[in-house]
């Protein structure tokens, strides 16, 4: 059951258009996941271990919340806030780690796709939407225009989920183990380029140029074409100098938006100035602002909370980077990367599909891990007892 919820969690995890009492479809989900996954824990069903580490956000947060309804008065309610931190981070690296520890690196894998395929039903939903054929007005909680945002709130937010999920779908790609199966992962991938072109989002095409040639060279390096890797590079490079000009001529990345870049700065400036206000603790979530992640922690949180996230976010990288031979390794790094560039042009600071690619490669790797441990523990125990 813990597993299920899980896996429908993945699958939901993008659509922040589907909302409602203030928090979105997966926070429900997630939160009937722990539910069962401590009931299974009671039974004896299932194994669960909070890391400290993740935890690290959600206390920085609850630090500077603290502070401000008790030293400073502030009488807006942080609740909200904390509980979308804490679910983002602590939650699903807790509810995978169990997933990893009671079923294996499969379960996980298994998890990830969901999460992907999730990503591809929204961008489906913005090439219908553009096709005239279904209308989310009145069902959705998201902006009109001609920039498409599928299941998403914002066109920016899809692109975010569609530029994070690229690098994972090219990664089942190339590793499907079925012809039908590669199949379907191509169909995923032609979803979520038609969901981030009708985005419109500069952003999403500035970091999934770069992430995907980087996937592609990835998935090229451990199959059978390895030795002829640099020359389909080469030719690839010169495909895409002479074509993505065209392709990306009437874009805003190419034109671009005087209004969007006008805002860009008043919101970037409020953030400054909050965060030289307080840099230490910044000015509570009521203050925050800028239109990128670094930007709204300092102003939030200040340097506590930016100490508190960013070792969220980095922790897991020294644990994969010494597993990078491995695929599943090299794409939970990829997302880490793609995640702070595209944070540096928007705020997708606690979008809950941000995390589950490097947490489900860690995961699976602690796991593995944690029961090499254990098995020479029982090694050494039995060969003292023998002696």
């Amino acid at each position: 059951m813990t597993n299920a919820l899980v896996y429908m969690a993945a699958f939901s995890s993008s659509w922040t258009a589907a909302a409602f009492g203030g928090f979105n479809v997966v926070d429900y989900l997630l939160a009937a996941a722990v539910v069962s996954m401590v009931v299974s824990r009671i039974s004896g069903r299932r194994e669960i271990r909070v890391r400290a580490w993740t935890l690290l956000p959600f206390i920085a947060a609850v630090i500077i919340s603290g502070y401000d309804a008790i030293l400073v008065g502030d009488a807006v309610s942080p609740v909200t806030d904390l509980v979308r931190i804490l679910i983002s981070t602590a939650v699903v690296a807790t509810l995978l780690g169990s997933v990893a520890s009671t079923s294996g690196r499969t379960a996980l894998r298994r998890a990830l796709g969901w999460w992907a395929a999730g990503i591809g039903v929204s961008s489906l939903a913005s090439g219908t939407v553009s096709l005239g054929l279904v209308s989310f007005a009145g069902i959705l909680i998201q902006p009109t225009g001609l920039r498409l945002s599928g299941l998403s709130s914002h066109p920016n937010s899809i692109a975010f989920s569609i530029t994070m999920a690229l690098p994972v779908v090219i990664y089942f790609m190339t590793t499907a183990r079925s012809f039908l199966r590669a199949v379907w992962w191509i169909g995923v991938l032609a979803a979520c380029l038609w969901g981030l072109i009708l985005a419109d989002s500069r952003s999403g095409l500035l970091v999934t140029i770069p992430a995907v040639a980087i996937a592609l060279t990835l998935a090229m390096l451990h199959s059978r074409l390895r030795l002829l890797s640099i020359p389909i590079l080469v030719v690839a490079g010169i495909l895409a100098y002479t074509f993505i000009p065209d392709a990306v001529a009437e874009t805003r990345l190419v034109q671009g938006s005087a209004q969007s870049d006008a805002g860009r700065v008043i919101y970037n400036d409020d953030a400054l100035r909050t965060f030289f206000d307080s840099p230490v603790l910044g000015g509570g979530f009521d203050a925050q602002a800028g239109v990128a992640v670094l930007l709204m922690v300092l102003s939030a949180g200040g340097i506590v909370l930016l100490l508190g996230y960013y070792l969220f976010v980095f922790w897991p990288i020294p644990t994969l980077w010494r597993a990078r031979r491995d695929r599943l390794a090299q794409t939970g790094l990829l997302s880490v990367f793609v995640f702070l560039g595209f944070g540096l042009l928007n705020p997708v600071f606690v979008e809950r599909a941000t995390f589950w690619p490097v947490l489900v490669a860690f995961m699976g790797l602690a796991a593995a891990r944690d029961r090499e441990t254990i098995s020479r523990g029982r090694t050494t125990r039995s060969a003292v007892a023998g002696a």
